[in-house]
């Protein structure tokens, strides 16, 4: 797996979400779920809350796909990822995206390492984004990762990771998106 950099500005991007990722804005079960895993992902956090919940309201960004997000938060500072392996993906290019928040509520208190990846490779929210918002209702910004799949059905593992923050553990996520690049 190679990461790619930079889309080529004519690239044809094909969506080959629904074919490749399980519930890719955590609407299957149509409910909130506390600390209890989205169905067809793996979550592996022990901060004091994790789960799905309806965007938007006080204490969340809103959603920007259906009515359900995924989040972690701690007041102090631990590791959390949320991941999925995807089966039988062809070799090719591939953008991957994710709908992230993490709100610098508190002189940037939250941002840490926040992070979309696919297998080893991965793109950091304070890289890519001007500004993290300031807070908690902050709209989502989309985090982008391009890859390249080396060879047919290689093992996939994509999702979101966050450690390192200078006081909390937090991030609120939403609408996974894999592209086929032409």
């Amino acid at each position: 797996m190679v990461l790619d950099r930079k889309v080529e500005e004519h690239a044809v991007l094909t969506d080959c979400t629904m074919d490749n990722i399980q519930n890719p804005s955590f609407e299957e079960v149509g409910r909130t779920l506390i600390k209890q895993a989205p169905r067809g992902w793996t979550v592996n956090s022990n901060t004091t809350w994790w789960g799905v919940n309806q965007g938007g309201g006080n204490e969340d960004p809103a959603a920007t796909d259906g009515n359900f997000i995924f989040g972690v938060w701690d007041n102090n500072v631990l590791s959390a990822s949320i991941s999925q392996s995807v089966r039988n993906l062809p070799s090719g290019k591939y953008t991957l995206t994710v709908d992230i928040h993490a709100s610098g509520r508190i002189a940037e208190a939250r941002l840490g390492n926040q992070r979309l990846f696919a297998n080893d490779l991965s793109a950091l929210m304070r890289e890519q984004f001007v500004t993290c918002g300031t807070g908690d209702n902050y709209p989502m910004q989309t985090l982008t990762l391009g890859f390249t799949q080396d060879s047919d059905g290689s093992p996939l593992t994509i999702g979101v990771a966050t450690d390192g923050a200078p006081r909390q553990t937090w991030f609120k996520i939403d609408n996974f998106r894999l592209y086929a690049v032409a």
